[in-house]
């Protein structure tokens, strides 16, 4: 078990999408970064407009390794009740983009 603020960055790249529980990842995460700690986050966007042009046929769908999906919103929101500030730039998240990622920011 890693001690509170210890780490000043994460990096979750394809990894809350595979989490059963992803919102526990997030408040663990939040207590071993120190305050003004990062961690980049990127997911698949099942928001994006492949994923509701090719519905059932969209290359994010992985069963059964995928357990979670996030949009814009989805991600944001767990995020934010997990005690981070979001920073998503509108290039990381676009509609047409089968991914997303997101800056989250320990700001206390």
């Amino acid at each position: 078990l890693f001690r509170s603020d210890q780490f000043s960055a994460a990096i979750l790249r394809s990894y809350l999408e595979h989490e059963l529980n992803p919102k526990d990842v997030l408040l663990a995460l939040h207590r071993v970064l120190a305050v003004g700690g990062l961690a980049f986050v990127k997911v698949p966007n099942f928001a994006s407009l492949n994923r509701l042009v090719m519905g059932r046929r969209w290359t994010g769908f992985r069963h059964p390794d995928h357990l979670n999906y996030f949009t814009p919103a989805t991600l944001r929101l767990m995020a934010r009740r997990c005690g981070f500030q979001v920073n998503m730039p509108w290039s990381w998240r676009l509609p047409t983009s089968d991914n997303m990622y997101a800056i989250l920011l320990k700001a206390h």
